[in-house]
Order: C-alpha cells, then sequence, then structure tokens
C-alpha cells in the first residue's frame, strides 16, 4: 500500500495474488485501509494492467470499490474456486480507445455499457459466463434502439476455454443469442477444454470463413470434436470457405479418425502451417498422404519438430 501511495503520477501495474491455490486461500482483505487505498481514484485512475485472483468473496470484496477506469488497457479477473453460484463482477466502466485484452476464468462480468467494449481487442474466456459473447444480455444506453448490433468491433482474438456450469450461465437458446462481436474482424479462435456440452452457436458465429486466419483446438474430444468438424465442413462447402485460413494447431485431441482428419484438413485449402502436439500422427498422415488436402503443406510441426509431408501413394493399374 506504501508502493501505491509513493507511485504519485506514474501509470500503475497491479496485481492481487489473494489465493495460492485452489485449496489453500488466502484471508479476504477486510481491512478498511486496504480496501481504501485501491479503490481511491488516484489509484485507479492510473491503472493500465489490473489482475485480481481469488475466491468469489474475495473478489467482490476487491472489486466493489472499482468503477471506472480511464487508462486500462489489461484486464485479467481469476476465480479459483468450484463454481457452485451465479456470480458476476462490475458493471465496470472502461476507456474504448485504450482497453484491448480481457481474459474471465470462471466469473462473470457487467459493464456499465456495452460501447466501452468496443476497442477489445484479445478476449479469453475459461469456464466464464457466456453472456458477454451474446449482445442481447448486453447494456448500451448510446443506442437503446438497436441492443442487437455488436459492441466488440475490433476483436481479433477470442479464446473459448471450457463450458461454465450452468449456475453460472445458463444456455441461451440459440434464436436469442446474437453475437457481441462482429466476425469480421475475427482472425484468431482458440477452442478447448469441450469433451460433451458444447456452445455450438457461438462456436458457428466464431467460425469467421471471410476473417479467421489462425485456428487452433485443444483437449477437445468425443461428441464435442465430431459436432466441431461437422461444422466447419458445413460452413467450408458455403460460397465464403475458409480462404484465408494459414495455421491450424492441434494440441492433446486424441480422438482423431482418419476420416474425421480427413474431413477437418479438406475443410481449409489454404493451410500452410499445420502443428500437432498429442496426437495421432498416424490419423493425419494418412489424411496428408492425398496430395489434393493442404496442397500448400508442404511440412508439419509434431511435438515441436518439423518433418516432412507423408509421400503421395501413388496407385498403378497393372498391365493389361
Amino acid at each position: 500500500m506504501e508502493i501505491l501511495q509513493r507511485s504519485k503520477s506514474s501509470p500503475l501495474s497491479l496485481s492481487l495474488g489473494l489465493a495460492n491455490s485452489a485449496s489453500s486461500i488466502q484471508s479476504p482483505p477486510d481491512s478498511k485501509e486496504f480496501l481504501a487505498v485501491i479503490s481511491d481514484t488516484s489509484v485507479t485512475s492510473r491503472l493500465r494492467d489490473l489482475r485480481i485472483i481469488g475466491r468469489n468473496y474475495t473478489i467482490s470484496r476487491v472489486c466493489r470499490g472499482f468503477n471506472d477506469f480511464p487508462v486500462l488497457e489489461n484486464l485479467v479477473v481469476r476465480q479459483v474456486q468450484p463454481i457452485e453460484d451465479h456470480h458476476y463482477v462490475g458493471p465496470f466502466t472502461f476507456n474504448p480507445e485504450v482497453f484491448k485484452t480481457l481474459t474471465l476464468e470462471g466469473i462473470g462480468m457487467h459493464c456499465s455499457q456495452s460501447s466501452t467494449l468496443s476497442g477489445l481487442r484479445s478476449l479469453a474466456l475459461s469456464r466464464a459466463a457466456e453472456s458477454i459473447l451474446n449482445q442481447a444480455t448486453l447494456l448500451d444506453y448510446n443506442h437503446p434502439a438497436t441492443p442487437f448490433a455488436p459492441c466488440m468491433t475490433q476483436l481479433s482474438e477470442l479464446r473459448l476455454m471450457g463450458t461454465p456450469p450452468p449456475v453460472l450461465s445458463p444456455r441461451a437458446r440459440p434464436e436469442l443469442y446474437s453475437p457481441s462481436f462482429d466476425r469480421k474482424t475475427l482472425v484468431y479462435l482458440q477452442l478447448s477444454d469441450y469433451k460433451s456440452d458444447f456452445p455450438l452457436h457461438i462456436v458457428r458465429s466464431s467460425l469467421s470463413p471471410m476473417s479467421l486466419e489462425e485456428l487452433e483446438l485443444e483437449n477437445i474430444g468425443g461428441a464435442a470434436l465430431r459436432s466441431l468438424v461437422g461444422l466447419i465442413n458445413e460452413i467450408a462447402g458455403t460460397p465464403l470457405p475458409f480462404a484465408r485460413l494459414h495455421t491450424l494447431t492441434v494440441r492433446n485431441v486424441p480422438d482423431f479418425s482418419h476420416s474425421l482428419a480427413t474431413y477437418l484438413l479438406r475443410a481449409f485449402p489454404q493451410l500452410r502451417i499445420l502443428r500437432l502436439l498429442g496426437v495421432d500422427m498416424e490419423e493425419f498422415s494418412a489424411a496428408l498422404r492425398d496430395p489434393w488436402i493442404c496442397p500448400l503443406i508442404s511440412s508439419l510441426l509434431v511435438d515441436g519438430k518439423e518433418i516432412p509431408r507423408p509421400t503421395a501413394i501413388m496407385m498403378i493399374a497393372p498391365p493389361v
């Protein structure tokens, strides 16, 4: 606290590690002096980077004094205890001219109005409330008559990591879902930690065939993997296929069969870089022996090592 007070007018990067681990939680910061210092406008008005890690109660106590972040560029809120209750932080007000990066883990966030997210470039949700992705659940007092116009008009990176429990984020019906981001600006998408419960309507809006350049899949299996590959092929068959996607990373996805690997790669004709980590190389090798699948790939990265593309098998007809 003394350091904060001595920093005077300098920009601040503040990390509040209020939890050692999910099973070892420090006591909530009930000190009135502590709360008064970190919520003072002389501190919040200078925050460039803010990282908060703790339990629901701890995060609530800390965030109660936060409201307006005029120069904040990056915000991370990580809730470490098992999710058993409906919990959000905010409402916060950001400066859309400078606020660029938001990471939420195991918690949701309210904004004073959705237009404050218009400058956001990178959004990561890990077991976090998906409501921030639905413009229908966000408020914008500047444009109350057009509630479904996406507020995140500059979002270029989106990471979706695991489905939150229904108590935190009840799944909106597809007909009530309107993306809060402009899919034409999205160039990078990461999907990870899905097995069965898969937010198909959200992923559909994220798989932009017009702009997406890089796709990363991690720890996806079972019904989620089959649904995802089916959705990718459905989009690839439209008049606007994935013409700009040049990099695909597949990490710790052991459930790929030969047919699933073939369907996945066939959807990306402009693919140039393929990274495989913790997957069955044989299934992808068999698919890549077809020279018409990803013809621009000459080599691939397997567990960090570059190897040449598998040689095509030439079928020679016996003499008559």
